[in-house]
């Protein structure tokens, strides 16, 4: 699982001390409601070791005539201001209208208050007293606090993590939702996603400047509605929650406190209760014996779609329909559902929104029909199963439970239905759709139906749904129901570290060309789809972006990468006029079955062949020259024995004899071991030229035979051809078309600066993710962490040595032998391969029923190698560690 460092938390035990002067101007508001809690808050603020004003709010004029005479005792106090308040906008409408204009002028603020949390009958007890420990506690723990604003001007808030009592599901917006719109909307920052951090609450320290757009909104006490025991859906609940995203939205970085009692890596603490959840949570679905009823949403709960966010299919449809009538479609189809809505004073489906869109676009009937047959196309292709989740409806049904669906949704029954059988959800008795009743879920007015139809009790019903709202919250509150909630994949993705910090990543970069920010979001949907869907038993893999175990990396990285690069590969092979592609041994074997399950079906595509080839098994036949040899022994050689050298880099096997003469006459030194860096080779020259004459034979042999297996590929006669390869300097490329098949061009993963010395001028060799040294994205790991990529991509086939002409003239063909630890590797290889295919059969499904545009950019292809290589620098046991592959023509033998 996640270190608690990759979350944001600091363990504030481990930081430095902070200074002993106060770094600026200190403020702290204290909301003190209950007067017998005086006596702890004044506890409290005695640990403050630095001077500040302290601002405290009362309910009556007792407690301030109380708070006025302790609270002024304090000896760090220099300024103390107690005001009486209107009991409205709990803690946060004294802070914000009460004190927001003096609070604005402070350096850091604070702020606490009297928690009691009444109402849930005490199942958050002791929440005060851990957040005032944690903000306060002692003077040795506040100094760490300011040591951390002080070492980090762009450090804005800190706070400590959730309290261990607080449900996961409070980190939504809940009931607040509306709220937090208006308020983002005067606030002119963006609205923050379903899941986000914030100081649940609402107490912290916060650097002055952060908070500004706050204290700028001038509420008043009439932006706040009547104390009337809210639980939830106030000004002030919203308010609570932009107190954590103001400053973020402001790019200030937020601190959270780990709690040190309770260790948790998830600041609101997802991994102790969404992801400890096992299995036999949904045992209830056959043992309750009260339970008559089990309701199901649909959309991200038994249905999901490759898309973080639902709205974007909309994008989809509009790129599906063309230029023209996408325009239409993006510009009427939202206005059209509102003024639908308005119009019918209720919820409606997708007919009334079409009759709303007609009127707005003016399209004649015929392009009516075109558009909105396009959209329900997209809906029902987008949509797959959430597999555990049907398989809880199909206990429910086993059980003999009557099971009934209901859903916020403006599609027509027989779309809804055709999605559903499709995908084989089946046994339920009855569908609930809030288009077709005009009343909706998250008012709760479609449940005061469904269960006055279905004439049950809330507390008879078990709901099943992934909505914090709609799905949980109300059927709770408001009827007492049951429910398991299951999260949304994308809302989990965005609780776990690796996924969140990537899907942060995707959303900063530039818009692109069209449909590129879509491509990005599919693609990061295609991963998150696949491993967060679960909704019991996970384990430490599941949070693992990265790829906790050989399937998972061959999906998320692998499969990625090698989808981008063979589109990549398709795209330049059509602007070069490519008619034949030939794929290098060994990496080149998974890339060519992913080129032909990406090209199937494409009548482009050009030829794909597998060429069994290396490095050795090409230079020795082009070996005519001298200089020719010493290209070849410029490559870097680690430190051996001058014997493997000769061997693995010429094919030559010197006799004992012809060693004792090479030692006798001083040619080399017995026993001296041989090295080449920095392709220098003046040492070992005299030893190459003694032996040019046996090279020349050698390559002469070996030329004839090589020429014979080239012929039979069909490339010495191919007109438009290129290798594929991982790259770098494109040393087979050069070998091909010097023996004379050519032009031979070449495309490859990334390529050295090395890449066009030795290529005729009129022979093309290109770069997918590096290019001649130069990486397409800032930041790339494929040409620095090569070897790497080369064992991700690794083959079980021996590597082809040369090829040998029979006196019969037959071809055969010498490999290497594979030692003992290299065939240990198949079982991890074959599990990577395995989940990279899984993907590409994901990602082609996807561009054939959905979006025929897809492909993944190159640069989200290379960030994610790029963060498997940062995450797994230096650790053993990773997916890479455990394949073993030889260098032996670099001297380096077998590498893990």
């Amino acid at each position: 699982m996640p270190d608690p460092a990759d979350s944001g938390l600091t363990v504030l035990s481990e930081a430095a001390d902070g200074p002993v002067q106060a770094p600026g101007r200190i403020a702290l508001h204290c909301h003190l409601f209950y007067a017998d809690l005086l006596g702890e808050f004044l506890g409290q603020l005695q640990a403050m070791p630095y001077p500040f004003d302290l601002y405290v709010s009362v309910p009556t004029d007792e407690l301030a005539g109380r708070c006025s005479k302790d609270f002024g005792a304090l000896a760090k106090v220099r300024q103390l201001k107690v005001s009486v308040v209107a009991n409205r906008g709990r803690d946060i409408a004294p802070m914000l209208v009460e004190f927001g204009a003096v609070l604005a002028g402070y350096d850091f603020i604070g702020h606490i208050q009297s928690k009691k949390s009444l109402y849930n009958g005490g199942a958050t007890q002791g929440w005060r007293e851990y957040l005032l420990q944690g903000l306060l506690g002692s003077p040795e723990n506040v100094r760490r606090i300011f040591g951390l604003f002080q070492r980090d001007p762009g450090l804005g808030m800190i706070y400590p993590q959730t309290h261990v009592s607080v449900p996961y599901y409070a980190f939504s917006w809940l009931a607040n939702r509306d709220q937090g719109a208006r308020l983002c909307s005067r606030l002119g920052v963006a609205m923050p996603s379903d899941y986000f951090d914030f100081p649940a609450g609402s107490m912290f320290w916060a650097r002055g400047e952060s908070l500004r757009p706050l204290f700028e909104l001038q509420l008043g006490l009439e932006d706040f509605p009547p104390e009337q025991g809210q639980t939830d859906g106030t000004t002030a609940h919203a308010l609570e929650r932009l107190l954590g995203w103001v400053p973020t939205a402001r790019g200030y970085r937020t601190c959270i406190i780990a709690d040190e009692v309770h260790p948790s890596w998830s600041p609101f603490r997802v991994d102790q209760q969404y992801l400890a959840r096992s299995s036999a949570t949904f045992d209830r679905i056959e043992q309750d014996a009260g339970l008559r009823l089990v309701a199901f949403d649909i959309f991200d709960t038994l249905l999901v779609r490759p898309l973080l966010e639902a709205d974007h299919t909309k994008q989809l449809i509009a790129l599906r329909l063309g230029r023209e009538d996408g325009d239409v479609f993006s510009r009427c189809r939202g206005p059209a559902e509102a003024q639908a809505r308005q119009l019918a004073g209720r919820d409606v489906g997708l007919t009334e929104i079409y009759r709303q869109f007609q009127r707005l676009s003016a399209c004649d009937e015929h392009r009516l029909a075109r558009i909105r047959a396009e959209e329900e196309a997209v809906e029902i292709a987008s949509v797959s199963p959430r597999t555990e989740v049907v398989a809880l409806l199909r206990r429910a049904v086993a059980a003999g439970r009557r099971v009934i669906l209901i859903s916020d949704m403006f599609l027509e029954r027989s779309v809804i239905e055709t999605m559903l059988a499709r995908h084989d959800i089946s046994g339920w008795q009855q569908l609930y759709l809030s288009g077709e009743r005009g009343v909706r879920k998250d008012d709760g007015r479609l449940y005061d139906l469904m269960l006055a139809e279905e004439a049950v009790r809330g507390d008879q019903v078990l709901m099943v749904g992934d909505n914090e709202r709609s799905d949980l919250q109300i059927p709770v509150d408001r009827f007492g129901a049951q429910v398991l909630h299951v999260l949304k994949a994308r809302d989990l993705a965005r609780c776990l570290p690796d996924y969140r910090g990537w899907i942060k990543s995707l959303q900063r970069l530039e818009e692109g060309a069209p449909g590129q920010a879509l491509n990005r979001e599919l693609t990061a949907g295609l991963l998150v789809r696949r491993h967060l869907n679960k909704i019991a038993d996970f384990h430490a893999e599941d949070a693992d972006l990265l790829g906790g175990d050989a399937f998972r990396t061959g999906f998320n990285i692998v499969g990625p990468v090698l989808v981008s690069f063979c589109d990549w590969v398709l795209e330049q092979a059509r602007q070069d006029g490519i008619e034949d592609l030939y794929f290098l041994a060994r990496e080149g074997q998974l890339i060519k079955q992913v080129y032909d399950a990406w090209s199937a079906g494409r009548r482009e595509a050009p030829r794909s062949h597998y060429l069994q080839v290396s490095r050795r098994a090409v230079n020795v036949p082009t070996l005519e020259t001298f200089e020719d040899a010493l290209a070849i022994a410029r490559e870097v050689f680690h430190s051996g024995p001058a014997a493997s050298f000769l061997y693995e880099r010429y094919g030559l096997r010197l006799s004992g004899e012809r060693w004792d003469d090479i030692h006798r006459r001083g040619i080399w030194r017995a026993g001296r071991p041989l090295e080449v860096q920095a392709r220098d080779v003046r040492r070992i020259e005299p030893l190459l030229r003694e032996l040019f004459p046996d090279m020349q034979v050698e390559a002469a042999q070996e030329k004839a035979a090589l020429l014979s297996y080239l012929e039979q590929q069909g490339l010495v006669s191919a007109q438009h051809a290129a290798v594929v390869d991982v790259g770098y300097s494109g040393t087979i490329q050069k070998a091909l078309n010097r023996l004379g098949s050519g032009p031979v061009d070449g495309y490859y993963m990334a390529t050295s600066d090395a890449i066009g010395k030795g290529l005729p001028a009129s022979v093309r060799a290109r770069g997918c993710f590096v290019d001649e040294g130069e990486p397409v994205s800032a930041g790339s790991r494929m040409l620095s962490d090569s070897f790497e990529l080369e064992k991700l991509l690794s083959s079980d086939d021996a590597q082809v040595r040369k090829y040998v002409l029979g006196d019969s003239g037959d071809l055969a063909r010498e490999f290497k032998s594979l030692s003992a630890e290299e065939c240990q590797s198949r079982a991890i290889r074959t599990e990577l391969q395995r989940g990279c295919m899984a993907f590409v059969a994901e990602a082609v499904a996807l561009r054939q029923q959905l979006h025929p545009g897809f492909t993944v950019p190159p640069e989200v292809a290379d960030a994610l190698y790029t963060r498997l290589i940062l995450a797994h620098l230096g650790q053993r046991g990773g997916v890479t560690t455990r394949i073993i592959l030889d260098d032996d023509y670099c001297g380096r033998g077998l590498i893990s």
